[in-house]
Parts: C-alpha cells; sequence; structure tokens
C-alpha cells in the first residue's frame, strides 16, 4: 500500500474456461475473500478465501453440493444440475467477531423450475454465512 509495488499475482480461474468474477476481490480481517462463477457457461461457481500474503487458496465452498453432499438431496438425482453452478453477487460482508463471511448466490438453473422437479435447489437465491476459518 505504502510503495503500490505488486506484492503477488495469483490467477483465480480461467475466462477461457467459461469463468467470470462479478466483483473485485476484498481484503477483509486479513484474508482475501473472492468469488467468480460460470452462469452463463456449465461451470460450478464457488466462494473462496486466500491469504492477503501470498493469494493462494485457503479453502473454497462450492454454491450447488455436489451429489452426496450436505444439500444434495435438494437437488435431482441423476443431474447435472450441481455442475451448472449458481455464482455469488456482488461484494463479500464480514463480522469479525464471529469470523463469519456473508455472500449472496444467483438463481437455480434452469429458470424453469419443473426440470429440478420443485425441490429446494439448496444454497440459491440464498445468503450464505461461511466461518471463514473452517
Amino acid at each position: 500500500m505504502k510503495t503500490g509495488q505488486e506484492l503477488w499475482n495469483q490467477k483465480f480461474a480461467e475466462s477461457k474456461e467459461g469463468y467470470y468474477a462479478t466483483g473485485a476481490p476484498i481484503i477483509a480481517n486479513g484474508v482475501l475473500n473472492f468469488r467468480y462463477g460460470g452462469r452463463e457457461s456449465p461451470r460450478r461457481a464457488d466462494s473462496s478465501t486466500g491469504g492477503s500474503d501470498t493469494g493462494r487458496k485457503l479453502w473454497r465452498r462450492y454454491t450447488i453440493p455436489a451429489p452426496g453432499e450436505p444439500g444434495s438431496e435438494t437437488w435431482p438425482r441423476n443431474s447435472d444440475a450441481w455442475m451448472q453452478g449458481r455464482p455469488t453477487w456482488r461484494s463479500v460482508s464480514t463480522i469479525r467477531k464471529l469470523d463469519l463471511a456473508y455472500w449472496g448466490t444467483g438463481n437455480a438453473e434452469p429458470y424453469d423450475p419443473r426440470p429440478r422437479r420443485a425441490l429446494d435447489s439448496l444454497y440459491t437465491s440464498s445468503v450464505l454465512a461461511i466461518r471463514r476459518s473452517q
């Protein structure tokens, strides 16, 4: 910050693979918070944190559970819906005392709920509260 000198340069995702970011990463409580999605392409979106000293990922939280993960029962079985991803939206909000990061997520795909068989489609159109130290 004092010199403007680049400390590190880390690639988080490949645009040629259909990933994009809807906002810039931010540092909160000494942790780099970033997210990227693939709503317009079949990519699994996530929110992640990185070390502010290196930019390397500390953890990743996908916005749709894969088959067998908690919450996957709210998505159609024998479907690739979990790979369609739901992007996170806007900047992260944090509560330092609780070590929580809050992320908003996008709509379920397809928009028409009939292929999703009126299931809850957990983690879409939601706000996720994630303990960042996990």
